[in-house]
């Protein structure tokens, strides 16, 4: 008989943790406060299985020029001003992680290259490879740069082994003639893919996970505290005892983790979709608008239509702004995109040097993380569930994960 796990968090992430897990023989219980993959990212994410995000955000054209994407100048990121005292040391741990983007670069990539076939066939072990496809995703410029721009990021890409191929015309020229661009350049990445609803890939994975003898309990997580080599789960409901316990709870993750002398320097950075119900796609694929920061996807019946890097605070109100300056940009695109309509915001759990936080924490008790995914939870889940499987189960894991162990940013006061 296998240990009682505790999994915290029914996320993507979560979600397929508890699945690897159980499917060694574990007894798991995945806790989370709603449904499998009914809030946060894993509900409104774009949908895209980014294989080509090798490299983690900061860099020092980013640190030097962030002024030129906020949201004030048209752009896709927006810091509050009233949170800028309580952002400002996550900030500078961005800005030095920025030189540090090679070696990290290093740590990530061999997780991300390859997720595409693992997401395939990891739904395919559930049952659901129906949800994936595999076409691969599209980048489009416009303007007179356009060209110049779209070959700096092909020759970056091909320097870190993403395969890239020129945009044949016939598909880039109706792309850009709806947007009305003279001027345009265009890129494929055949490695990466789209699902067509990340709610039901990680509501797959959930009952894949209940199918193999999890527990779906809800239940708010109030704190974790040691039980000799074990963890007593607190909600607000009971006290359990567990074996082990794996928090996955996003961006609520810090106060978990933080008893067991963890720092986890997590921000939301919250992001927001629009749907186009029964809207043909322009690509049978993610399409990035790379000059206006929008992804859109096609997925089961619908287009979904991303944006936007917002740190307000965890749980702030969406601002009605921006789903409405992400559809009037869409109909600028050439999209029938009216001009009010239902939208989604929720977030992403970041941590300052973009690497995700997955390790044991130190000491006897057994306390294992998954957080801090930012924009590749989806993309991530697969890989993050076999590295907590090989943990938990005291084997070697197949990738080295000390570059994403969390005492990187010392410990918790």
């Amino acid at each position: 008989m296998g240990e009682k796990i505790a999994v915290i968090g029914a996320g993507v992430i979560g979600c397929a943790v508890a699945f690897a897990l159980a499917r060694e023989g574990h007894r798991v219980d995945l806790i989370d406060r709603a449904a499998p993959a009914n809030a946060g990212a894993s509900f409104g994410n774009v949908g895209h299985i980014a294989a080509e995000l090798v490299q983690p955000l900061p860099s020092r054209a980013l640190v030097f020029g962030f002024w030129r994407e906020l949201y004030a100048f048209g752009g896709a990121l927006d810091v509050p001003l009233k949170r800028l005292p309580a952002f400002a040391p996550w900030a500078i741990g961005f800005a030095r992680a920025a030189w540090r983007r090679e070696k990290n670069t290093r740590a990530l990539a061999p997780l991300v290259r390859p997720a595409a076939a693992e997401t395939e066939q990891l739904l395919r072990a559930v049952g659901r490879g129906d949800l994936i496809r595999r076409n691969g995703h599209y980048q489009v410029w416009f303007g007179a740069a356009a060209r110049r721009r779209a070959d700096a990021e092909a020759d970056d890409m091909r320097r870190h082994d993403i395969p890239v191929q020129a945009m044949e015309h016939d598909v880039l020229q109706p792309i850009a003639s709806a947007a009305g661009a003279t001027h345009s350049a265009g890129l494929w990445f055949p490695d990466s893919a789209h699902v067509l609803d990340p709610q039901h890939v990680a509501q797959a994975f959930a009952d894949a996970a209940r199918a193999a003898g999890t527990q779906i309990l809800r239940g708010d997580v109030r704190t974790l505290a040691r039980a000799g080599s074990g963890v007593i789960v607190h909600t607000a409901e009971a006290n359990a005892h567990y074996d082990a316990a794996v928090v996955c709870a996003g961006p609520w993750s810090a106060p978990l983790l933080a008893p067991f002398g963890l720092r986890a320097p997590l921000e939301a950075a919250h992001g927001y979709h629009v749907e186009l119900a029964g809207h043909d796609a322009a690509v049978p694929a993610p399409l990035v608008y790379v000059d206006s920061s929008v992804l859109v996807t096609p997925m089961a019946g619908r287009l979904r239509a991303s944006s936007y890097m917002e740190f307000a605070a965890l749980g702030a109100a969406p601002d009605a702004r921006k789903p409405q300056r992400l559809r009037r940009r869409l109909a600028q695109l050439g999209y029938r995109c009216d001009a009010d309509g239902p939208s989604w915001h929720g977030a992403r759990p970041v941590l300052p040097d973009y690497l995700p936080g997955i390790g044991r924490a130190p000491g006897e008790a057994r306390v294992f993380y998954a957080i801090g995914h930012q924009h590749i939870g989806l993309t991530l889940a697969p890989v993050t569930a076999e590295l907590i499987a090989a943990l938990v189960c005291a084997r070697t894991p197949r990738h080295d994960v000390a570059a994403f162990d969390l005492r990187r940013f010392g410990s918790a006061a």
